[in-house]
């Protein structure tokens, strides 16, 4: 009895130390094919298989929990699976991958010579040689030769002409390729031999004289041209400098509705009623430049003198541009923007100075009444103040009562009083003029003592 429980007890130790070992073959056989997966996953399996990748793993973690649960038959079981799918992996981890076998850069499928590295513009064959040629289309690889030997070597041409030298008869002299005699290598700058070059001779294969430019004098409508060049034989070329050349007439150069004849503008279109001549307007302000005073400026177009063509930054001519200038059109100062300076007693306008109050005399005299003085004091301030008022005529005015020759003196008097008034208050007076007009300009009738009254007056007019 106790014999047999000890063989019993000796196989059990057996079949463990078995159980051992096979485990540990087992567990090395699986952490080689993680291995070998992984290497196949960087040479791009996930990307050109990878069910068959996902499926192997698979396999490898079955067989790992197998293996942890002593189930050995399931192990060899899902080993042998994972072995059929780890083959294909193998075999077409990169078969997605484009492929440069010999590393020059183009991919072999576009490679002529996927073997040796070469050129891209050679689609990846070398050109040892360096002649342009590839070397698979290159007779002498090894030696720089020219296209049309094929590669090799060309004959020598010592003038460059591209005629070997050997059937060349001038081998030194480049031949002037211009299809006569080309093939024997010698230049013929005188084609046929008249005397006229052939770069300056119209016909370089007819001998002509010089004077008919190398051709034959043979010329029928008489326009000194010569037949073989005249496009119009019969008829004689207009000699008008627009294209003589071809020997036909042009009688209306441009192709507008007038004939040369009657066209200024021969060579350029133009409307009929200008004379054949194209409306220019040089600076594009709409104002042709026939009529243009100032072709290149363009004209500020605001209703002020736009007609001329010329700009007119200050309209009113007082020195505030009219961009600034809140009244363009009437002289007035800085301080007011361009407009009148404001005054109590007088109002500032284009041609004149209107007065709110008469200017009063001593009767029958050309003394002025002091109570005048406050507004002709204005009136030379406004006067000093506009500097584009270039001058001020001081209009002395009558009723018609007594002879027209007093008050024609009386009132030429009274306009020269307030002439030096001016002056004496700053005005200079080179810009006064004193006129006296008597009786001959009344505003009101004379027959009442109101419209006499009105008559009596002094104006001021404003010359710009």
């Amino acid at each position: 009895m106790k014999k047999l429980t000890l063989l019993i007890l000796l196989l059990l130790t057996a079949l463990m130390m078995v159980g051992c070992i096979t485990g540990k073959k087992l567990k090395q056989q699986i952490k080689h094919e993680h291995a070998r997966l992984n290497a196949d996953e960087k040479r791009g399996a996930d990307k050109c298989v990878p069910v068959e990748l996902a499926k192997a793993y698979s396999y490898l973690d079955f067989a790992q929990a197998s293996l942890d649960m002593g189930d050995y038959r399931r192990v060899y079981h899902y080993l042998n699976a994972e072995k059929a799918m780890a083959h294909i992996t193998a075999e077409k981890a990169d078969s997605c991958i484009p492929k440069d076998a010999d590393k020059d850069g183009v991919l072999d499928k576009n490679d002529a010579c996927p073997t040796k590295p070469g050129l891209k513009q050679f689609a990846g064959c070398p050109d040892t040689d360096g002649d342009g040629i590839s070397d698979k289309d290159d007779k002498c690889p090894l030696v720089k030769g020219v296209f049309e030997r094929k590669g090799c070597p060309a004959d020598k041409d010592s003038d460059g002409d591209n005629i070997p030298d050997k059937i060349d008869h001038c081998p030194f002299d480049k031949e002037d390729f211009d299809k006569f005699k080309d093939e024997d290598g010698c230049p013929d700058p005188d084609n046929d031999m008249d005397g006229v070059l052939d770069a300056q001779d119209l016909c370089p294969l007819k001998k002509g004289p010089a004077t008919n430019q190398g051709c034959p004098v043979n010329d029928k409508d008489g326009d000194g041209i010569p037949d073989e060049i005249d496009k119009c034989p019969e008829q004689p070329e207009d000699i008008d400098t627009f294209e003589d050349q071809d020997g036909c007439p042009d009688p209306n150069n441009d192709g507008d509705e007038l004939l040369d004849v009657n066209d200024k503008c021969p060579l350029d279109k133009g409307p009929t009623d200008n004379y054949g001549c194209p409306i220019l307007d040089t600076d594009g302000d709409g104002v042709p430049d026939i009529v243009d005073k100032c072709k290149m400026v363009p004209e500020d177009i605001d209703k002020f003198e736009d007609e001329d063509g010329c700009p007119d930054p200050d309209n009113d001519k007082d020195g505030v541009l009219d961009v600034d200038d809140k009244c363009p059109i009437t002289p007035g100062v800085k301080e007011e923007k361009g407009c009148p300076k404001k005054y109590k007693l007088i109002v500032v306008k284009a041609a004149k100075i209107e007065l709110k109050q008469k200017v009063f005399f001593k009767t029958g005299k050309a003394v002025i009444n002091a109570k005048s003085f406050k507004m002709l004091k204005e009136v030379a301030d406004a006067v000093k103040s506009i500097k584009t008022i270039k001058k001020i005529v001081v209009e002395g005015h009558t009723d018609g009562t007594g002879s027209r020759k007093y008050n024609l003196r009386l009132s030429q008097k009274r306009a020269e009083a307030v002439l030096n008034f001016l002056v004496k208050h700053g005005v200079s007076r080179d810009r006064i003029e004193a006129k006296g007009y008597g009786p001959d300009k009344p505003i009101a009738s004379n027959r009442t003592r109101a419209g006499r009254s009105k008559n009596r007056r002094v104006e001021f007019k404003i010359e710009q």
